[in-house]
């Protein structure tokens, strides 16, 4: 069978064979999908059932040779779903609302559904008028209150992209900002019904905010932060939080981690389970995040601790597990700082509890200016005999 399943159900009546399901519907088939339906024969009597599919496109179905009822079936298949080809134009904050939709290359069965819901959370009435093509669909509804407003509209069954419409808020200053940089985001009333539009920025300071309607049902806006923290974005529409508000933004200082200079002894070489240390001097580079971790080549981290000594430098420490080979990184802000990554070779560590040295040359009495024989041994792997000179 071409393309879609479409189901359908044959029912037998006395000595009769029917059919029927979707698949049998004259829109029912779509291209590469399958089409699906049922006969029932179990009241026909003995007989051989025997289906015809013919052209875009007729199906005969026969029993005992003989077509039944109905047969044959006109079908026509459908060319594939894109629901990105669906496009919604013409949502504003009209008193009496109108829209358009666009199903032109859409493919599918053309089914255009749209469900719109009031601020009280009721079914508001619209009338979905069609063009000939049955391309370009026009939507009438009258909101019967003020605002925010819901807009479901599928295809075939399918939401199509952006459903459910209502007031959108986006961009990068929901999220944060920089000190003393306009923060960016844009908000979109479309299709959100009639009521107004109400923004507050809650945080560290007085944040001023700018606000432009582009005509078309959305509005630019930006707010100015000139102090580093968490900030409140309330984003109303018709005294209602549209989805996502408050939104909490996090704004940093301006900072400059090319600036950030490291420096000490612990960034040449380690030993394990001794204490390494060095400073980074961030003084110069602005207020940001300071991250350093310091990790060998198997996987080892080392435990490090960062001591913030109030004048823009860091105190680091770290203590080795293992000996081998080590990476330190350090960041600022999220991003690297000049001259990092480097590496770092840590040492195994001496263990002097199993070295004895023993003789008469190291006895708490001895004769001036006279060799002494005496002894030393690590454990069991190493006795030597040296001969010193010792004045008492």
């Amino acid at each position: 069978m071409v393309g879609k399943s479409a189901d359908f159900v044959v029912e037998a009546i006395g000595t009769e064979v029917k059919c029927y399901g979707p698949g049998l519907e004259p829109l029912g088939c779509i291209v590469n999908k399958p089409a699906d339906f049922t006969i029932d024969s179990s009241g026909a009597g003995r007989g051989e059932l025997r289906l015809y599919a013919q052209g875009n496109m007729s199906i005969t179905v026969c029993h005992g040779g003989d077509p039944i009822p109905k047969s044959p079936f006109s079908i026509t298949v459908a060319p594939p779903l894109d629901l990105s080809k669906v496009k919604v134009q013409g949502l504003n904050n009209r008193k009496d609302q109108d829209f358009s939709i666009t199903t032109r290359r859409a493919g599918g069965q053309g089914k255009l559904d749209v469900m719109i819901t009031s601020p009280s959370r009721h079914p508001v009435p619209s009338k979905l008028e069609s063009g000939t093509a049955n391309e370009v669909h026009t939507v009438k509804y009258i909101p019967p209150e003020e605002g925010l407003y819901r807009m479901d509209i599928s295809y075939d069954g399918n939401p199509i992209p952006g459903s459910p419409f209502t007031v959108q808020a986006y961009g990068p200053g929901l999220q944060g900002g920089l000190v003393g940089k306009p923060a960016p985001f844009a908000i979109n009333t479309k299709g959100a019904g009639t009521g107004g539009l109400g923004l507050t920025v809650e945080g560290p300071c007085e944040a001023k905010i700018e606000c432009q309607d582009n005509g078309d049902g959305s509005c630019s806006v930006s707010y100015l932060p000139t102090e580093p923290g968490e900030y409140a974005i309330n984003i109303l529409f018709a005294d209602q939080h549209v989805p996502g508000s408050p939104f909490k933004a996090v704004v940093q200082s301006v900072f400059d981690p090319s600036k950030v200079m490291a420096s000490g002894p612990g960034l040449e070489r380690g030993k394990v389970n001794e204490t390494g240390s060095f400073i980074v001097d961030c003084s110069k580079a602005g207020e940001a995040e300071l991250t350093i971790e310091i990790i060998s080549d198997n996987g080892s981290k080392a435990e490090v601790h960062v001591q913030n000594n109030s004048d823009g430098t860091y105190s680091i420490t770290y203590i080795p597990q293992c000996p081998g080979m080590y990476t330190i990184t350090i960041k600022y802000g999220g991003h690297m700082v000049p001259k990092f990554p480097v590496h770092l070779q840590v040492d195994p560590a001496v263990d002097t509890s199993g070295v004895k040295v023993y003789g008469p040359g190291v006895e708490p009495r001895g004769e001036q200016l006279l060799d002494h024989l005496f002894q030393i041994q690590n454990g069991n792997l190493m006795c030597t005999e040296t001969k010193i000179q010792s004045v008492y």
